[in-house]
């Protein structure tokens, strides 16, 4: 053990010196008692216990005294002038004893001993003797002399008149005998009192350390316990740091994990501020002082870290003014290496043996985070294997039904083919045959639906899986549409139908893939040249718009019924599942083509009408003339400024930050700008171009990859400096993505807290800006442009009364702890980021509650009631404009259903409601519990836990609230022998309330 800056070891004594004094009064007021009950004295009585009543008095006083001038003064001279007061009031309360008694005739003479041993410990033991006897004889010589010639009244022990004041020569004697007396003390004192001293040392020693070893050994088994039941690593950190700040009563513990790299890999960290987590990659990545530490042997004990070189350095003893430390290295002999920290801002040095226990405790640590990774290790080994597992299980299920299907579509041609085969085979020797070339007509027909229907399987199993990327090059439609017209003449003149098409003069070129652009022609004149009589025509038709051309394919021929029109895009899906040689994929061909060109396509039918598809196709640069035609559309400018300005109010709202910008690509794709932002000056907004490919938004719209920013000017990116209005050195940047191309970045900087944005922000935010993007995307194919902006505004309206209502951030906590139980239920990151967005506006029906009924102190009418639980429908509608994944939509829905069925609105039960909801209704029962409500008072958290466990299998799933459980142990607001007795309610209540 290494100790710095004076560091040094401090050793308590059994019995305090005011004790003693207590004891000695005592024990000479008993002597004086008895030997005037048993040898009859006469003395009086009343002035003697005065005595004793005053010095005992005296010696209370002055060693409170004595001891608050300590508490104060750093001084040793002050303690040591108190204790010499002590003992000449020890010496006055004898010689006050003698001279009542009889001065030199008095029978207690012999206690002028007693100051010697207390004055032994202030000086030398012979100087001690000398200078206690001089002041006894000279004391008691004044009093003798006072006496005879009568200045002071004579006391006597013995009966009235049995006795006066020593003459002279008595008076001598008596001292004569006393200064003997006292000089032979002074020599045993003096040759025995070192030995008297190491044996009593000694002793002491011995029970102080018998008695620390047994509270070191208990505490150190209960800590090893703790420890041992513990399997996550930021709970068992946590635990290790409260069970050493209770262990060596400092108000500061840290522990660091450093990995080979010489990194901080994890930091957590307990003082009077709280818990301080950092994960790596934080600010404490690189620290000297740690590293310093984790590299070493045995620990080091500080006197004063800020005088420490290497101390000093560290910004984790800095922000926390550490004083006196203690660190210890944590070394398991493979992987674990790191360091404990225990300090105090003020306090004294630590001992040897706070160093020893630290030392010890740091053995079992390294043992229990090993333990913790491996678990980790495993754990995660066990969830991708179960998710690998579940994949390849719906694999299986898609493959099967895709052979069932696939293979009963085959079934008719080739079983066509096999009985003219046959037949052929049964007439070859036959020269009558006459049939046999209709015959081999027919099989050849029927081995080229094969093709047909083979080569659709391919094309959409390439473009859903990627293996068919898109090659964009300007290119004529007119020529497409030409060369599709050639290809499809054999079928038109066979069914007796012709193609007509109507074009403009002059058309833009397209911008997209010409290969797949003739594909989706080909589909569907081939779909209306199938259902369309013979002698009717098909029409294609095309126009130019601002930002695309906008093509229409229309036939005469049966239609669609009206119940099929939002299914016809669906894979495998035909109208009215009749027969024929189609397997429902040519459409769903179609529809994924369009759109990853950026467009939309849709359908309007009549039965025995015709049917008539409109889709888009993107000419050069249609994003952004695109996004001109659209946010300066005269009818509805103010409408779309307004939708992007509350958009940006959201982000803010949501991820707590306090500037969010969107920018947008310029007609030519070569700069962003300010569209709208919300915590920024109007000069910084119209001032503001960003190229593309340059700093962190022309980064993220070049690449179209979302990108958090820790620290800005350590990102290593060019022209990446932090500018004056931003507080803080961190940002999220993320696309705003139309189909498959970039048309605009949202950013968020300065987080309200200060404290960087984390993956969890960035995730949100990614969800927000796809909900953004789509309604952008909605605008282009909305009708009535205006009526659906208006419906968008309410209800980003209604997204941030949400938002502005969660005044005291009970809903942002409830964001962050519903991706945390996800993680513990070990839900994909695709589940993950749907319950991130639902629980961050699952309660956006709410607003649409008056303020009575929210606001109201009496009980609820059922009326009332009713009307607050019509709100999850209420949010689902809300969110309409902007979902596109059904997950969300049901999450939202379903998040106040019960596993018991008694929930609403549909009355679920168990494994019916969504995972996501389950989550929701536990975290909003808890916030709802722990947050005040003018019709009820917080509850408190140890009633609001039974409260979840009670309920758990009637009301919520046992596995959210144990996870959610978890979730409280690691960060530190559950003790871990409080958990176990909770996941043993929440068993054994398993039992009695299974899912059902």
């Amino acid at each position: 053990m290494t100790v710095r800056n004076g560091a040094r070891e401090h050793l308590p004594t059994i019995v305090s010196i005011p004790q003693a004094r207590l004891i000695e009064l005592v024990a000479i007021f008993c002597i004086v008692y008895l030997a005037r009950e048993i040898a009859g004295f006469t003395y009086r009585s009343g002035l003697v216990v005065s005595v004793f009543l005053v010095a005992a008095a005296l010696n209370l006083a002055v060693s409170g005294a004595g001891g608050l001038m300590r508490r104060h003064s750093a001084r040793a001279r002050a303690g040591n002038t108190w204790s010499w007061i002590t003992i000449l009031v020890d010496l006055a309360m004898v010689l006050a004893v003698i001279y009542l008694t009889g001065t030199a005739c008095s029978p207690f003479m012999f206690l002028v001993v007693v100051p010697l041993f207390f004055a032994g410990r202030l000086l030398p033991a012979m100087t001690a003797g000398f200078t206690v006897t001089f002041a006894t004889l000279a004391a008691i010589a004044t009093l003798g002399l006072l006496e005879l010639r009568g200045v002071i009244p004579h006391f006597s022990s013995y009966p009235e008149g049995a006795a006066g004041p020593a003459d002279p020569r008595q008076l001598m004697g008596a001292l004569l005998v006393l200064g003997g007396f006292m000089g032979l003390m002074t020599y045993l004192f003096g040759t025995f009192y070192d030995n008297f001293q190491v044996h009593l040392r000694e002793a002491q020693d011995h029970i102080v350390t018998s008695r620390r070893r047994i509270v070191e050994l208990t505490r150190l088994y209960d800590i090893s316990l703790g420890i041992n039941s513990v399997i996550s690593l930021d709970t068992l950190l946590k635990m290790v740091c409260k069970e050493i700040t209770l262990l060596l009563r400092r108000p500061w513990a840290a522990v660091a994990l450093v990995s080979r790299k010489q990194e901080v890999i994890k930091f957590v960290a307990l003082g009077e501020d709280g818990w301080r987590v950092a994960p790596g990659g934080a600010q404490f990545a690189v620290d000297p002082f740690v590293l310093e530490v984790a590299g070493r042997q045995e620990g080091l004990a500080l006197e004063n870290a800020a005088r420490d070189e290497s101390a000093s350095r560290s910004r984790i003893l800095a922000e926390n003014g550490i004083g006196p430390l203690l660190a210890v290295p944590i070394n398991s002999g493979r992987e674990v290496r790191g360091a404990i920290l225990v300090g105090d801002r003020c306090g004294g040095p630590f001992s040897v043996e706070d160093a020893r226990l630290l030392t010890i405790l740091s053995g079992q640590v390294a043992g229990a985070i090993e333990k913790s990774r491996l678990y980790e290790v495993m754990t995660g080994r066990i969830r991708r294997l179960e998710r690998e597992n579940e994949g390849l299980q719906n694999a299986n299920q898609l493959k099967m039904g895709y052979i069932s299907h696939l293979s009963h579509e085959l079934k008719t041609p080739l079983t066509s083919i096999k009985a003219y085969v046959e037949s052929l085979r049964d007439h070859i020797e036959d020269p009558d045959f006459r049939e046999k070339l209709d015959f081999l007509g027919v099989i050849s027909s029927e081995t080229d639906r094969l093709i047909r229907m083979v080569n659709k399987v391919l094309d959409i199993s390439k473009i859903e899986f990627g293996q068919r990327t898109i090659r964009r090059k300007p290119f004529s439609l007119s020529a497409v549409i030409a060369d599709v017209q050639t290809a499809m003449q054999p079928y038109l003149r066979e069914k007796g139908l012709r193609l007509e098409v109507s074009l403009p003069a002059v058309l833009p070129l397209i911008d997209g893939d010409e290969d797949l652009v003739k594909q989706v022609f080909i589909n569907l004149v081939g779909n209306a040249i199938k259902f369309t009589k013979a002698g009717s025509a098909i029409l294609i038709a095309a126009r130019e718009e601002a930002a695309s051309l906008k093509v229409s394919v229309r036939d005469e021929g049966v239609g669609i019924p009206a119940e099929d029109l939002d299914n016809i895009f669906k894979q495998f899906y035909r109208v009215g599942q009749t027969g024929g040689e189609g397997v429902g994929l040519g459409l769903a061909i179609v529809k994924n083509i369009i759109e990853q060109h950026g467009g939309y396509i849709q359908v309007t039918s009549a039965v025995d009408a015709g049917s008539t598809f409109t889709f888009t196709l993107p000419k050069e640069h249609h994003f952004n003339d695109l996004l001109c035609s659209i946010i300066e559309a005269p009818d509805a400018r103010d409408e779309i400024r307004e939708m992007f300005q509350l958009c940006v109010r959201v982000v803010a709202e949501m991820l707590s930050a306090k500037i969010v910008s969107l920018m947008l690509l310029d007609g030519e794709r070569k700069e962003l700008f300010i569209k709208v932002a919300y915590g920024l000056e109007e000069s910084i907004v119209e001032s503001t171009r960003v190229p593309v490919g340059k700093s962190i938004a022309g980064r993220v719209a070049q690449t179209g990859e979302p990108l958090l920013i820790e620290d800005i000017e350590e990102a290593n990116l060019t022209g990446a400096k932090n500018s004056p209005q931003y507080e803080t050195k961190s940002l999220v940047s993320v696309p705003l993505v139309v189909g498959a191309t970039v048309i605009g970045v949202i950013n968020a900087n300065n987080k309200t807290s200060g404290r960087p944005f984390s993956e969890d922000d960035l995730v949100l935010l990614v969800s927000v800006a796809q909900r953004i993007s789509k309604v952008i995307e909605r605008m282009r194919a909305a009708e009535d442009l205006p009526g659906f902006l208006r419906e968008t505004v309410a209800s980003l309206r209604h997204l941030l009364e949400t938002c502005e209502r969660d005044r005291y951030g009970f809903n942002r906590r409830l964001v962050d702890w519903s991706v945390k139980v996800a993680r513990k239920l070990g839900l994909s990151d695709k589940e993950i980021r749907v319950v991130q967005f639902v629980s961050s506006v699952h309660d956006v029906g709410m607003t649409t509650i008056s303020d009575e009924i929210l606001g109201k102190t009496l009980a609820l009418t059922p009326q009332e009631i009713d009307e607050i639980r019509k709100h999850p429908q209420r949010g689902t509608a809300i969110m309409r404009p902007f979902e596109f994944v059904e997950a969300v939509s049901q999450t939202m829905m379903f998040h106040h259903e019960r596993v018991d069925g008694k929930g609403y609105p549909m009355g679920m039960k168990g494994e019916q409601i969504p995972v996501g909801s389950r989550i929701i209704a536990v975290l909003d029962a808890w916030v709802a519990m722990t947050s005040e409500r003018p019709f009820r008072k917080v509850t408190s958290f140890e009633d609001s836990i039974d409260e979840l466990v009670d309920n758990a299998g009637t009301q919520f799933d046992p596995e959210v609230v144990a996870a959610f459980m978890e979730v409280l142990v690691d960060e530190g607001r559950i003790d871990v022998e409080n958990y176990a007795g909770i996941r043993e309610r929440l068993r054994f209540g398993g039992r009695h309330h299974a899912m059902p």
